[in-house]
Parts: structure tokens; C-alpha cells; sequence
């Protein structure tokens, strides 16, 4: 988000919004950057927060200053058993994890099993460039990297790869949760291989 500063910032959540879609995890100002965005599929109300632990505090959105959402695990799990009272299933973004490795590190199961405790229930996670496992925690599910979808990494077949997830929620519960690998073409484009 800050590869261009705070105005290439501002400019992406305006083009976003004028598409119809609501950015998390970065705003205008600090209560949008921290803000959460419930969505109805069906009866089942779904809310999204997103957070980084990679970038510095100094890039974190406050007061009317643009910039990204704040990554506080207390305020995360306080944001998450707010969000709950008006949703059924909630959906934590993390851009997290170290790059090219193929399994979390320790510092991502913690966190991401710190949240499932407080609530949330899925926790999906990107940065890596590759596919990191994907792991069933109390009633939670743990995506700890999807991996690339469109990237032009093409220097090995781990960053040629990433994963969707299919997960069927019934009732507000998550019933099942299918892998759907993919594959990115030497012209950098998703598709689905045939199985």
C-alpha cells in the first residue's frame, strides 16, 4: 500500500470505492483503516478485517491521517467480538509470514490461533508468494498462505502457484473448506489445472 505514498494510497481505496468495493486494513483515516465491512451471501452475514504485521507503526493510519489499519492483537480481538454481534462468520486478512517459506513460523500459528480463540473464524494469509499449509483450529480454519494468484514470479514453481479456497457455511457454521489449487501461466494469468 505505501510503495507510492500516502497519495497513491488515497487514490486506490477512491478507485476501489468508485468500483464497488469497500477496502480493509487501509483508509482515509484511522477509523476507516480499522474498520471492518460485513457482507450478506445468502442469509449468511460475513465480516472482514484485515491487518499487516509487516509494516512499520509509522504507516498506521491516526487521527485524519491516511494509512494502514493498526496491528494490536487486543484491539484485534476486541474488533473481532464487535464485528461478531453482527455477523455470522468472521474473515481476518493477514499479510504476514516470511517470504518463499513453504510452512508458518511459529509467530503465525500463535497469532493465528490467538484469534480463532477470540472469535474469529477463518483466518486467511498472504505474503508468502507460496502456499503455506492450511490447518483446522478449534471451529476455525487456518488458510496460513494462499500463495501467488497473479504475480509475474516466475522463478521457481512454488511462486507459479497459489490456492483458492471453497468453503461451505450453513446455519453460520463452517461445514466444509476444499482446496482448489492453481497454477499461473507463463503470461502471468490464474487458471485451474486440470485434475
Amino acid at each position: 500500500m505505501w510503495d507510492w505514498g500516502g497519495e497513491a494510497l488515497l487514490d486506490t481505496v477512491r478507485i476501489l470505492k468508485s468500483n464497488g468495493i469497500i477496502p480493509i486494513g487501509a483508509g482515509e483515516d484511522e477509523l476507516s483503516a480499522n474498520g471492518s465491512v460485513v457482507r450478506k451471501v445468502g442469509s449468511t452475514k460475513v465480516a472482514f478485517l484485515a491487518y499487516t504485521t509487516l509494516y512499520p507503526h509509522s504507516l498506521e493510519a491516526s487521527g485524519n491521517k491516511p494509512g494502514i489499519s493498526r496491528f494490536d492483537e487486543d484491539a484485534i480481538a476486541a474488533a473481532i467480538g464487535a464485528v461478531r454481534q453482527n455477523a455470522d462468520i468472521v474473515v481476518v486478512s493477514l499479510h504476514w509470514g516470511e517470504e518463499y517459506e513453504s510452512n508458518a513460523n511459529a509467530e503465525q500459528k500463535r497469532i493465528a490461533r490467538t484469534l480463532i480463540v477470540a472469535g474469529a473464524d477463518i483466518v486467511v494469509g498472504h505474503h508468502p508468494h507460496v502456499v503455506q499449509e492450511v490447518e483446522r483450529y478449534g471451529n476455525g480454519l487456518i488458510f496460513y498462505s494462499l500463495g501467488n494468484f497473479v504475480f509475474d514470479q516466475n522463478f521457481s514453481d512454488a511462486t507459479m502457484e497459489g490456492l483458492m479456497m471453497e468453503v461451505t457455511i450453513i446455519d453460520g457454521s463452517i461445514i466444509t473448506a476444499r482446496q482448489i489449487p492453481l497454477k499461473i501461466s507463463p503470461t502471468f494469468q490464474p487458471y485451474i489445472p486440470e485434475l
